[in-house]
């Protein structure tokens, strides 16, 4: 489908029901509705948090997004977008201590020690 192709997980999420509709034309996919679609992209956007290799802005983009939409979807999305954002994501947790490596190496010693 033209429409889906190279499309971001955050463009995704961020399409209302006529821009779902719109583009889901004449595709199975239209049949799981706008809600289920909101919900599976949200768990796509979980998923993506947490791999490692996701950029720090590609996180910060996908955090926004989920926060943004949350108080405008419905309880079923809500509850993966909590269960998405639950996790600090590898990138931006190595963001935050990037400049403590002291901390790293007290956080080895430690384990070693016990």
């Amino acid at each position: 489908r033209a429409g889906l192709t190279g499309q971001q997980l955050v463009t995704l999420f961020a399409w209302e029901e006529a821009e779902f509709l719109r583009y889901t034309e004449g595709s199975a996919i239209r049949r799981i509705g706008h809600e289920r679609w909101q919900r599976n992209i949200a768990v796509a956007m979980g998923n993506a948090l947490r791999h490692a290799a996701l950029t720090v802005a590609d996180a910060q983009a996908i955090r926004q997004i989920l926060d943004e939409k949350k108080p405008s979807v419905s309880a079923l999305v809500q509850e993966h977008i909590d269960w998405a954002l639950e996790i600090t994501p590898p990138s931006l947790f190595r963001e935050a201590h990037a400049d403590t490596p002291a901390s790293s190496a007290a956080a080895v010693a430690a384990r070693s020690a016990v």
